[in-house]
C-alpha cells in the first residue's frame, strides 16, 4: 500500500477517489469514511483522505433534488481546477449555492440561460 492517500470527492451525489497512480485514469466508488481504496484499473491500494466534515457536506448536497448538482471537491482537486468548477467550498457556500439556483431546480422555475434564469455553470461542477 502506498503512503499517499487519494481525495474523496463528490461526484453527481457519490463519493469517489480518482487513482493516483500516473496514467492509469481509474476512480473508485467510496463508502463513506473507507480508509483505503483498491483501484479496479491497476490494483493500486491507497489510504482515502475524508475532508473533516464530510457529513455536513454530504447533508448539504442531499438537499439538492438533481443528483447532476450535487458535487463538491476538496481545495485544489486537479479535477476541479481543469474543468474550472469550485473547489474547496465550505458547507456554508454549498447551501448559499443551492438557494442561489433553487428556482432553476423547481418545476415550473426559470430555464438556465433565460429571461429570469440563471447559468447552470456554477452549480453543474
Amino acid at each position: 500500500m502506498t503512503a499517499v492517500p487519494v481525495r474523496a470527492y463528490v461526484n453527481h451525489g457519490r463519493w469517489v477517489a480518482d487513482c493516483i497512480r500516473p496514467h492509469c485514469g481509474g476512480a473508485e466508488l467510496l463508502r463513506r469514511h473507507q480508509s483505503v481504496s483498491e483501484c479496479f484499473e491497476c490494483h493500486l491500494v491507497t489510504p482515502v483522505e475524508w475532508p473533516p466534515d464530510a457529513g455536513q457536506i454530504w447533508e448539504a448536497l442531499m438537499e439538492r433534488p438533481v443528483p447532476a448538482t450535487r458535487n463538491w471537491f476538496p481545495v485544489d482537486h486537479p479535477v476541479a481546477v481543469r474543468a474550472g468548477c469550485p473547489h474547496g467550498q465550505s458547507v456554508v457556500e454549498l447551501y448559499a449555492e443551492a438557494a442561489e439556483h433553487e428556482n432553476e431546480l423547481m418545476p415550473g422555475g426559470a430555464a438556465p440561460g433565460v429571461e429570469g434564469g440563471t447559468s447552470w455553470r456554477g452549480l453543474l461542477h
